[in-house]
């Protein structure tokens, strides 16, 4: 038997965690990555001013995100595969970690 869609226990439903991402990832990448699937907010993570491989995406609902996790984890994004994590409540705050 199938889990249900709606999983109302994950409030931040709609926040996926990237990791692998090539260091030199811009927010309009990882927009190309998920093409076709709406996203409201890219967060590119930083520590000590550089990139982490790491950024959140949230997207239009959770529909869209659940969407996000089944058709591209470990797809490509140049010569490195990326992997999709549910995001939980999004990014941690970093004391530099600006979005770009």
């Amino acid at each position: 038997a199938e889990a249900p869609a709606a999983q109302p226990e994950a409030p931040a439903g709609r926040v996926l965690r990237l990791r692998g991402l090539p260091f030199q990832s811009s927010e309009e990448d990882v927009r190309e990555f998920f093409a076709g699937i709406t996203l409201e907010a890219v967060h590119l993570m930083r520590r000590n001013g550089r990139a982490t491989g790491e950024a959140f995406a949230t997207f239009e609902d959770e529909g869209a995100a659940a969407e996000a996790l089944q058709t591209h984890n470990r797809q490509t994004m140049g010569h490195r595969y990326i992997e999709l994590f549910p995001g939980g409540d999004g990014p941690p705050a970093f004391p530099d970690g600006g979005a770009r």
